[in-house]
């Protein structure tokens, strides 16, 4: 599945938001990416600026935010997966933490606002974060509450394989 959306804000500002489906085995033992993949599709999110450079208004954040969290409300069995990366310095005002780890805060901020503001109660926002030699990164899992275990299994894996 592939699923793109365009959004503009105003005449300078436009981004996209990428929704598709992700092949586990990419990133997770062969044996829980079959196991989590015969009961759920997870489906990674990215997120990219195509114009302009002014910080994001939280109206454009919200809009975001509501495109994610429909697509998620209409799809019963998915998952939703997004790695926060580094590829572009991001303005911010505490300059300790890491371009990756304020994308993280703000994302998880942005969707547990909307949750919050829309009754979306039985919805985690699971957060993992791996320490790679001194570099973190940050991935997020969407889920609903029934797939607590699945969101367990994600996260043993990825600290198993990833997290040394």
């Amino acid at each position: 599945m592939k699923l793109t959306f365009s959004l503009r804000y105003g005449q300078t500002d436009e981004y996209l938001i990428r929704l598709s489906s992700v092949d586990l085995k990419d990133f997770l033992s062969a044996e829980v990416a079959e196991s989590i993949s015969r009961r759920v599709e997870v489906v990674e999110i990215g997120l990219e600026r195509i114009r302009g450079d002014r910080i994001s208004n939280i109206r454009i954040l919200m809009q975001i935010a509501e495109i994610i969290a429909h697509f998620f409300v209409q799809n019963d069995n998915v998952i939703l997966y997004f790695f926060c990366d580094d590829l572009n310095d991001v303005e911010r005002r505490d300059m300790d933490i890491s371009p990756q780890e304020f994308r993280s805060v703000l994302f998880s901020r942005m969707f547990e606002r909307y949750a919050m503001a829309h009754g979306l109660y039985d919805i985690e926002n699971t957060t993992i974060c791996i320490d790679s030699s001194g570099w973190k990164n940050f991935i997020h899992f969407i889920s609903r509450d029934g797939h607590k275990n699945l969101i367990d299994l994600l996260r043993a894996d990825i600290n198993n394989n990833y997290g040394k």
